[in-house]
């Protein structure tokens, strides 16, 4: 089993529980226009209040929404347009990065359910996801010296941000519109992202012992 660990570890992959795809989708957040203010209501576990259902948005209209998957990853501001489902995407400056992205039909499948129902019906415990850093791009920034393509389950891929300090820290940057709440879990994302850059510029380097934090 040792062995086996330090495989994984060489080709980039840190096993965070097992887990065959992301599930357990919860609506933890939800502005649907047009509702009116006696329509059917939907549980949130997070807030302890209800987020609106309906049956989902109405017609024509731009709903958004914060969807939690696997009780672990939070992706904020989800958008449904025209029985489409709309990734968020960040704004810095002049340009605009596409920095969470979908990687199955499957689970664009159910949260476009989600938001057509106005709730996910598949709200049962399940493990974490599985944490894979698919790909390590170096950037001329001195700060942000690198990205790093991350999938969870093989089905929902996130760009973090290497950053590193004037002291020579290494911090993992996210989009602003993600979140994890866990602390363990945002641990073994910086692990294996920061073993990741240490095996691809050969250089360990000073590891921040904090995990992940969002980037300002």
């Amino acid at each position: 089993m040792k062995n086996r660990n330090k495989v994984c570890a060489a080709a980039g992959i840190f096993m965070f529980l097992a887990a065959q795809a992301l599930s357990a989708l919860e609506l933890t957040k939800a502005d649907f226009p047009g509702n009116t203010a006696d329509s059917p209501e939907a549980p949130s576990q997070s807030s302890g209040s209800a987020v609106p259902k309906a049956a989902g948005p109405q017609s024509g209209k731009t709903a958004k929404a914060d969807i939690t998957f696997s009780n672990a990853l939070a992706v904020k501001n989800i958008a449904f347009k025209k029985n489409a489902v709309v990734m968020p995407v960040t704004e810095y400056k002049d340009r605009t990065y596409t920095d969470i992205k979908l990687l199955t039909k499957n689970l664009y499948l159910k949260i476009q359910a989600c938001f057509a129902k106005g709730e996910c019906v598949s709200k049962t415990a399940a493990a974490a996801p599985v944490i894979k850093v698919e790909e390590l791009k170096p950037l001329k920034s001195k700060t942000r010296i690198a990205n790093a393509e991350v999938s969870f389950d093989g089905e929902l891929k996130v760009t973090f941000g290497v950053i590193k300090s004037g002291s020579g820290d290494l911090w993992v940057a996210y989009p602003s519109n993600l979140e994890v709440k866990d602390a363990a879990f945002k641990r073994a994302i910086a692990k294996a992202v920061k073993e990741a850059y240490a095996e691809a510029s050969g250089k360990p380097g000073k590891s921040s012992a904090l995990g992940g934090r969002p980037l300002k």
